[in-house]
């Protein structure tokens, strides 16, 4: 048994796995993105709307990780028109995009942020997501999905030449970075019980970034 203190370290650690899960995935297919704050925002918003509402946490979930999934297709779209450089740029725009939408938008506070937010975040639940999360990344190597994503970064013209749909694979694993990162902000912020925009700012993706390699 854990003392509160070292659950809420737990809990925030496995929450931390996730969002790294979350850039790994489109990685593999050489999308670097620096907007996985802004999926993670949306998640975390959602999901805080969703429970205030009545809705089940489990069903709020959800409903954080799919809005962050459309928003995953939406931005991975243009993605795969530039690679390199430009898609770091493109993500990062996104993502002060939305950093700047909560920050004004009223319903969600604003700039003075969201309190009153139900302590829904259990350990036994982030430790089930990080784990079925590295499950997934470890399954996805061995998929013919995973070996496409792999090609595609080490150069995609021969992917293609080789019969692998660039638009397709990109575009799924930019999606399912998105769908990850929503349900870590989606705990997150049921752990934090408080939220504003400026959590989800740049430095928290580039963090991120700068721990790819650990």
């Amino acid at each position: 048994m854990l003392s509160s203190y070292w659950e809420s370290v737990a809990i925030f650690a496995g929450i931390n796995c996730l969002m790294g899960i979350s850039l790994y995935i489109p990685m593999m297919a050489g999308l670097i993105s620096l907007g996985q704050g802004g999926f993670m925002a949306i998640g975390a918003y959602v999901c805080t709307l969703s429970t205030k509402a009545g809705v089940p946490f489990g069903l709020a979930l959800g409903a954080g990780g799919a809005a962050a999934a459309i928003a995953g297709g939406v931005v991975g779209t243009p993605a795969l028109r530039i690679r390199g450089i430009y898609v770091m740029i493109l993500t990062l725009g996104f993502g002060e995009i939305v950093r700047v939408f909560f920050a004004t938008f009223e319903p969600t506070g604003g700039a003075s942020g969201m309190g009153g937010i139900p302590p829904l975040t259990e350990l036994w639940q982030v430790a089930a997501a990080t784990g079925a999360g590295l499950l997934l990344v470890w399954r996805i190597r061995h998929l013919r999905f995973g070996r496409a994503m792999i090609a595609i970064r080490e150069d995609d013209v021969a992917a293609e030449a080789m019969g692998i749909n660039l638009t397709r694979t990109k575009l799924l694993s930019f999606t399912l970075g998105a769908l990850i990162a929503g349900v870590a902000g989606a705990f997150y912020e049921h752990q934090a019980l408080f939220i504003d925009a400026n959590q989800f700012d740049f430095m928290r993706s580039a963090v991120l970034w700068a721990l790819r390699r650990f």
